[in-house]
């Protein structure tokens, strides 16, 4: 398995933002004792993880959208872009302007993919909304296919 890298974003108290970083805990006990494997959550991308991110080979972000349907999942590779010029706004970086800081910075360019589920409840509160309590599993599990492919 290639040196891999799990980046979760999302804000548990923002309901069903949390997703990612409950995927992430799911992942961490399904993957347990996998020297391979570093798990890291935020409630965004930040500059400082693309120190992290140069640390890897393989680099598997975790989002809830609100844009997907509820239930949805959606999986994209991510590349830096051709100018490699990262983001100068570090307020709305994405993971794409990680990877460019990556690159920038740290000369280093590992494969990406980008897990993401729609979310179905984005108002403030603690804890997953039932639905997307109920299609949790589905994203582990697509995410455990992506790790195990590396």
């Amino acid at each position: 398995m290639k040196k891999c890298l799990v980046l979760a974003y999302g804000n548990p108290l923002r309901t069903d933002d949390g997703l990612a970083v409950a995927a992430l805990e799911r992942l961490q006990k399904r993957f347990d004792g996998e020297t391979a494997i570093e798990f890291h959550s935020a409630m965004q991308p930040l500059p400082e993880h693309a120190a992290l991110c140069s640390e890897q080979q393989f680099v598997l972000f975790l989002d809830a959208s609100a844009s997907l349907q509820p239930g949805n999942i959606s999986s994209h590779r991510i590349v830096p872009a051709n100018d490699s010029q990262p983001n100068q706004n570090t307020h709305s970086l994405d993971f794409q302007g990680l990877l460019n800081l990556t690159h920038r910075v740290y000369e280093k360019s590992p494969e990406a993919v980008c897990l993401a589920m729609g979310g179905h409840d984005f108002a403030i509160g603690k804890g997953l909304s039932p639905e997307t309590t109920a299609n949790l599993e589905e994203m582990v599990a697509v995410a455990t296919r992506i790790l195990n492919a590396q």
